[in-house]
């Protein structure tokens, strides 16, 4: 497995707590790390997101705030732990209206039913979330994980690289170049700021009028600027394309929450 999930716990009642946790750790320590665990549905509201992690485990029936009332408040995956009827329709509810239910489980929890929560979790994360493009060599889907940058600006690549590719020097501002993880292609009229409400906001920034790019290309950000990761590197002069002095602050605000 190449990284572990990152978990947080949210359970009202101490020892299902711990056993939750003592599955989590210790029977299943190749799947997970528990990053928090908690007892109070009000204080994992007001410390959410102090967090950096992948999954939410959470009891549904709790003082306060309900477990499906937390999901709905939410964005990372949820799974449910419940030992009460009742429950059942309104987490089909959810699954319905919501991409981030992925399972309930149902009390006492052990080892095999934990392990197939943390399975169906990975089969959600493993289906890319893709696109359909416009582009000069027709209609193309691409896996939003594969788009590094999305540009107007052509004098930012390295000699002969467009040229490769069939794109003209000159693009026409309604078209933009896009540069992915295989190739680069040219799309046909579209703009950058609905391109943004389709592009997933963890994972793309506008840095200036003219380019987006994609966090999985940047290797640095400091004061000279940005350094990209290969292979944008391989197709990108230098730091070219930089981050505009207007989004400089949206710019780190959104590069530090990893």
């Amino acid at each position: 497995m190449a990284r572990k999930i990152k978990c947080i716990l949210l359970e009202d009642e101490p020892v299902q707590l711990k056993l939750l946790k003592l599955y989590c750790e210790d029977h299943l320590s190749d799947y997970c790390t528990v990053v928090a665990t908690f007892t109070s549905s009000d204080k994992f509201i007001e410390s959410e997101k102090s967090h950096e992690y992948d999954l939410l485990m959470l009891d549904i029936d709790m003082p306060g705030a309900k477990g499906t009332d937390i999901a709905r408040l939410v964005s990372k995956p949820v799974v449910f732990v419940t030992g009460r009827d009742g429950f059942e329709r309104e987490v089909l509810d959810l699954q319905f209206s919501q991409e981030n239910i992925i399972t309930l489980i149902r009390k006492p929890v052990d080892k095999t039913k934990v392990e197939k929560a943390f399975k169906k979790y990975l089969q959600s994360q493993s289906k890319a979330p893709s696109g359909v493009f416009n582009t000069s060599d027709g209609e193309r889907n691409i896996n939003y994980d594969e788009i590094l940058l999305i540009t107007t600006k052509v004098d930012g690549f390295k000699k002969g690289v467009l040229a490769k590719y069939r794109i003209e020097e000159q693009v026409d501002p309604r078209n933009k170049i896009m540069v992915t993880t295989q190739t680069i292609f040219k799309l046909k009229f579209i703009e950058l700021e609905p391109l943004m409400e389709v592009l997933p906001s963890p994972d793309f920034f506008r840095i200036s009028k003219s380019t987006i790019i994609g966090r999985r290309a940047i290797d640095n950000h400091n004061s000279d600027g940005l350094t990209y990761k290969s292979p944008l590197t391989q197709f990108v002069a230098g730091s070219y394309f930089n981050v505009s002095e207007k989004m400089e602050k949206d710019f780190k605000s959104w590069y530090t929450k990893r």
